[in-house]
């Protein structure tokens, strides 16, 4: 299973995001989600956060792309997915 902050950027990646652009254009604060993809921050405790940065790539609630990513999430807080 890929960690949170690689799926973070694979998915910024495949939408043709720079981290400037997608910050910029969602309001993220880029250093601190370019930590977050580099694996620096762990992954939020807060699915609102989670769900927030699944809306802002573009991915489609209930997709395998949005479960990964908050599993992965739940992974690297060391909990089960739900």
């Amino acid at each position: 299973m890929a960690q949170f902050g690689e799926l973070l950027k694979q998915y910024r990646l495949a939408g043709g995001w720079s981290l400037r652009e997608f910050c910029s254009a969602n309001g993220f604060d880029a250093g601190n989600y370019s930590k977050l993809e580099r694996g620096r921050f762990p992954a939020p405790d807060s699915d609102e956060r989670i769900e927030a940065y699944a809306k802002a790539l573009g991915l489609n609630e209930g997709s395998d792309e949005w479960f990964s990513l908050f599993d992965a999430a739940a992974a690297q807080r060391g909990r089960l997915p739900s």
